[in-house]
């Protein structure tokens, strides 16, 4: 938020010194690590359900953070008492709740957002939400019909969708909207679904609409939280040459326009105060004073003399020949999860930062880099003595999520992973890791602790989960 708010013109809160409102923010999943990774930011949460709150408070507790208050109450009684925050965010909640409620969300984005304040606010789209509507009235039908309840009623209505998609004829454009809408739920967890497309308010929104009721709160768009979205989206370059002539400087036509192309179903806009001169040109200057950072690593050189440069896992990939971006992404691998201020970085392979901006900038684009507003101190390397955060130390002996010190949820698979992040308090090298993690799974051979010990130490370190 911070980022995207710097790269458009406006001057946003330190966000290691700042206030938050995270409104419907459940167990705290989001909430807690932040108040954890930002110790002199204070914190706010708020949510109608008092179990998830008393959960959320449990672990506070547990963690002993004291920059951090949860509530359990209802959005429209939040008061001005509760004062000015400089981010607010809001996800899962817009689309997903009376329409009295969504005005409540924007006038409190208005009412308690400081003048640089930045707020999140996630929904549904059309013209994709149609479809997905479809989807939706299918699995609430079948599994009203059979009587399932809670998270039963998902796995009812997965297999009703399942069913649909394999029974219709392949030149029925049914079988491709069902075929779709079943192959995007298995991907996703039974209480998000639950939550997303069997709760009792559902409603898309074009952007637009979106855009006329924020300014009609005193709001103004200020960008997507992926700033792909934004600087580069997935539209053909002859697409995007015919809308910038036709749309020109109108930007919220412009994303209107690139919702039909992209056929957008879901979307996370940042708002900010109406009052707010944004600048949305000459972005390199502003990105020059920035922190970015890339896991992109060589993978290979083709015979033009062009370097190949691969995110982990085959999540996208880079070729280039210029010798100072070349030198710059092998610089940045080095140090990932770190990053390093574009002016530094500039320094060090020699380039004007003016110019080394617009490179990483294009590179940000395609989500093959983050940009950041301050330095992570997260481990670059393993030490001899690897420390995982406390965080993910806790989280890991209540669940199998941890959360990264670059805020993104890890999935631990089994029971040895999660007992291995337990171990990483800095008090063990690799042999004694190895020693605690095989008296306590004797079915495992030691060899084969011993290779996943290794592994997985610079699985963490390069996923953000070691302390530096």
């Amino acid at each position: 938020m911070a980022a995207a708010a710097t790269l458009f013109g406006m001057k946003p809160r330190d966000v290691e010194r700042c206030r938050v409102l995270e409104i419907g923010c459940n167990q705290g999943g989001n909430l807690i690590p932040m108040a954890f990774g930002l110790p002199g930011s204070e914190l706010v949460g708020i949510d109608l359900a008092p179990g998830a709150i008393a959960r959320a408070q449990a672990r506070i507790e547990r963690m002993g953070l004291t920059n951090i208050r949860v509530h359990a109450m209802n959005l429209l009684d939040v008061v001005p008492e509760m004062g000015k925050f400089d981010y607010v965010i809001a996800h899962g909640v817009y689309s997903w709740v009376p329409a009295e409620v969504r005005e409540k969300v924007l006038a409190v984005c208005r009412a308690h957002l400081n003048p640089n304040g930045v707020a999140y606010v996630s929904y549904n789209t059309y013209p994709a939400g149609y479809l997905r509507q479809v989807g939706r009235g299918a699995m609430q039908f079948h599994a009203g019909r059979v009587g399932a309840r809670g998270e039963d009623s998902v796995r009812a209505g997965k297999s009703f969708l399942k069913f649909l998609a394999d029974s219709l004829e392949d030149t029925n454009i049914g079988k491709a909207v069902y075929r779709d809408d079943f192959e995007r739920q298995v991907k996703r967890k039974d209480g998000g679904i639950f939550h997303d497309e069997l709760s009792e308010n559902y409603t898309p929104f074009y952007f637009t609409e979106v855009a006329a009721a924020a300014g009609r709160h005193g709001l103004q768009f200020l960008s997507e939280a992926k700033l792909r979205d934004m600087l580069s989206p997935k539209i053909k370059p002859e697409a995007l040459r015919m809308l910038n002539e036709s749309v020109g400087n109108d930007m919220i036509a412009w994303q209107q326009y690139v919702d039909f192309l992209v056929f957008r179903g879901f979307r996370e806009t940042l708002l900010c105060q109406g009052e707010v001169k944004l600048r949305r040109e000459r972005l390199a200057e502003r990105v020059a004073k920035m922190w970015v950072a890339s896991p992109l690593r060589r993978f290979g050189e083709g015979g033009d003399g062009a370097i190949e440069f691969r995110m982990p896992r085959g999540k996208g990939n880079i070729r280039t020949n210029h010798p100072v971006t070349i030198a710059a992404l092998d610089r940045l691998a080095g140090m990932w999860p770190r990053g390093e201020r574009i002016e530094d970085l500039a320094n060090a392979v020699a380039d004007a930062p003016i110019n080394l901006a617009g490179a990483m900038l294009s590179i940000v684009a395609m989500d093959l880099a983050d940009l950041r507003t301050r330095r992570l101190e997260v481990a670059a390397e393993v030490s001899e003595r690897p420390v995982a955060s406390r965080m993910a130390r806790v989280e890991a002996e209540e669940g199998d999520v941890i959360t990264s010190l670059l805020h993104r949820s890890i999935q631990m698979e089994d029971r040895l992973a999660r007992d291995f992040v337990r171990l990483l308090d800095g008090a063990r090298d690799h042999a004694a890791l190895v020693d605690a993690l095989a008296a306590g799974h004797p079915e495992v051979a030691r060899d084969t602790i011993d290779a996943q010990v290794r592994t997985n130490l610079l699985e963490l370190c390069r996923s953000g989960v070691l302390a530096g």
